[in-house]
């Protein structure tokens, strides 16, 4: 088995007879493997579990491979001053990542994530390799709102055509949220919670 790790990760994780290389999606995969995983420090989480990027990069993970791993390295004792104030957002993330079916680990340190990857990637099956590696782009602001559970690009569409951006999302209340063409209840629900 040949494990791959992205070239951005080389100082971080030290796995035996890996290979340092470009990865279009996620940090830590093996030649043929079903499943990726992406390393995220705990203050990285904090910096950019609001940020599309992150969603973006989730989305990918999620269109190209069975199996979606976020390791999440650090404990919430290591956050810095201004990430504290980020826990709240920090379980929404992972509440939204588990509802994604990604399988959120949290880990000590790179070490054990090392020998965790190794467990993870023996155990996984096989990629087609038919199936080209592609990142999926999306517009940003779209791309957030359909990482919501239940909301699909055209839910996500009539949401930004109503409101205009995250922000007045956000800020709207249950009922003009439900006054948008397909956003039940539940959905509203789901939304508010989501992004507050």
């Amino acid at each position: 088995m040949r494990i791959l790790i992205s070239s951005n990760e080389r100082s971080n994780l030290e796995i035996e007879n890996a290979e340092y290389v470009h990865l279009l999606v996620g940090d830590i995969t093996a030649e043929g493997s079903d499943t990726v995983i992406e390393r995220k420090t705990i203050n990285d989480l904090a910096t950019s579990c609001s940020s599309p990027h992150m969603w973006e990069q989730l989305k990918n993970m999620r269109a190209n491979y069975k199996r979606s791993v976020v390791a999440i390295v650090g404990y919430l004792e290591e956050l810095n001053y201004k990430n504290k104030l980020k826990i709240p957002h920090i379980y929404k993330s992972i509440a939204i990542m588990a509802k994604m079916g990604i399988t959120v680990l949290w880990i000590k340190n790179d070490k054990m994530l090392s020998s965790l990857a190794v467990a993870i990637l023996t155990d996984s099956g096989e990629r087609d390799p038919n199936v080209p590696i592609k990142r999926v782009e999306k517009d940003k602001k779209l791309s957030v709102i359909c990482s919501i559970p239940g909301i699909g690009q055209k839910k996500g569409m009539e949401l930004l055509k109503t409101f205009g951006n995250i922000n007045k999302i956000a800020n709207a209340s249950m009922e003009e949220l439900k006054k948008v063409k397909g956003i039940s209840d539940d959905l509203a629900n789901k939304i508010h919670n989501a992004l507050n």
